[in-house]
């Protein structure tokens, strides 16, 4: 935690000295790519903990919310930003009016907002990615899925991944693309249950999903094979979210039927059925964890354990704003504590349905109050940051994984304290 005027010019001195030589490094592997990228200097440690850019219900500037939300994740100290990439890039607020020049994902990677955001310093972009070439095609499963749709569908992820690869070679940038929520689309076609969480899938259902994810997967596979890259990166990914069911009761889920025949790079997991109030999370979230991990197999160049918590959350409709960042802190460090590589929290500005309270699903409320959670987040990337600036300055070298996981484990759990804000923040982790 840095509270005084003098720690912050000690701290700013030392990730100068971090930060200078991979900044250029980055800015001369830029200069000889035969596609210059933007030259801008991207921290690419991973911090573990971020957050999301989705659908507010409100928002400060007159940005688009896509741009005014990756700017509040930056001044928040963040490297990595999640949000959608798809036909439905005004329904999120992302864009502010269609463009009817826009008919490929490329296209949208390109248009003035998108490339905006692409351009900034993140190094870690985690999109809800959806062709418009299937748009409508893909859903309800029933089944292989028709040839022609699954030619698009791969012609248009190859298309995205060779840009990506291309435009941003040389800046240390990561792209995950992914799916939202995938289990709500296995189930569709299939009766409706009471609530829809009980839906049994259609038991043709999983065939139709895997041929569309291994579609995904390898036109972004065969895409980087065929493009000549270095420090760029773009992995593939699946989300799940019900997966208590096929642990508690042995139901299908896109964990237990979908996932050991595509073996994706990453498993993102939406967490709800483990971290809602009331839920043993200490033991679920590592549960479920387990069990989707025990549905890969090992993958040349990833780590061993490639399964993410994609969402999660803590609602201030329920509780005071310090049971809210506590509640966050506990699900943040549980994630940590088994390895996950990434825990992200749903999201910077709340949204809810129209006409009803807002639950509180934010860092930042509708009056643009930042709540302690924000200040967790901030205070744990400036400390982390410092942690990370003395210990290259000690040992020549940036922490691994695990010495890392260690100390973000250490500062989620260790005492808090108030700072001038008012809110909770961690004591410094020695």
């Amino acid at each position: 935690m840095i509270n005084k005027p003098h720690e912050l010019l000690v701290h700013l001195s030392l990730l100068a000295i971090f930060f200078t030589a991979p900044a250029c490094m980055a800015q001369r592997t830029s200069a000889s790519a035969k596609t210059a990228a933007p030259t801008v200097i991207v921290d690419t440690q991973n911090y573990i903990a971020g957050t999301q850019v989705f659908g507010g219900d409100y928002q400060f500037t007159d940005q688009s919310l896509l741009v005014e939300g990756a700017s509040q994740l930056l001044d928040m100290g963040s490297n990595m930003i999640k949000f959608a990439i798809g036909p439905g890039y005004t329904k999120h607020h992302f864009v502010k009016q269609e463009d009817p020049r826009i008919q490929t994902l490329t296209d949208l990677a390109k248009q003035r907002d998108y490339k905006q955001v692409f351009d900034m310093p993140f190094s870690r972009y985690f999109l809800w990615t959806y062709c418009f070439s299937t748009n409508e095609q893909v859903t309800p499963f029933h089944g292989h899925m028709a040839k022609q749709t699954l030619a698009n569908e791969y012609q248009e992820m190859y298309d995205l991944t060779k840009y990506l690869l291309t435009t941003y070679n040389g800046t240390g940038k990561t792209f995950y693309l992914g799916n939202w929520e995938g289990d709500w689309g296995l189930n569709s076609g299939a009766p409706p249950a009471e609530h829809k969480w009980e839906t049994e899938p259609n038991s043709d259902a999983p065939t139709g999903m895997i041929d569309w994810l291994t579609a995904r997967q390898r036109a972004i596979d065969t895409a980087k094979r065929d493009t000549p890259h270095k420090d760029v990166e773009v992995w593939f990914y699946v989300e799940t979210n019900l997966v208590q069911k096929s642990i508690k009761q042995g139901r299908v889920s896109v964990a237990s039927a979908v996932l050991p025949f595509v073996n994706p790079d990453f498993v993102s997991y939406s967490s709800y059925d483990s971290t809602n109030p009331g839920l043993d999370m200490h033991h679920t979230l590592p549960a479920a964890l387990d069990y989707m991990q025990s549905k890969l197999k090992p993958k040349q160049g990833l780590p061993e354990k490639r399964v993410f918590v994609g969402e999660y959350t803590s609602l201030a409709l329920y509780q005071t704003p310090n049971e809210q960042d506590a509640r966050m802190r506990d699900i943040i460090a549980t994630g940590i504590k088994w390895g996950t590589p990434f825990v992200i929290y749903w999201q910077l500005y709340g949204n809810t349905d129209k006409g009803k309270p807002p639950e509180g699903c934010w860092l930042i409320d509708t009056k643009g109050v930042k709540l302690p959670v924000y200040y967790t987040y901030q205070h744990f990337y400036a400390d982390a940051k410092l942690y990370i600036a003395e210990y290259v300055k000690k040992n020549q070298r940036q922490p691994d994984d695990k010495e890392f996981h260690d100390y973000a484990y250490k500062w989620f759990t260790s005492p808090n304290t108030k700072n001038d804000s008012g809110a909770w923040v961690s004591k410094p982790v020695k």
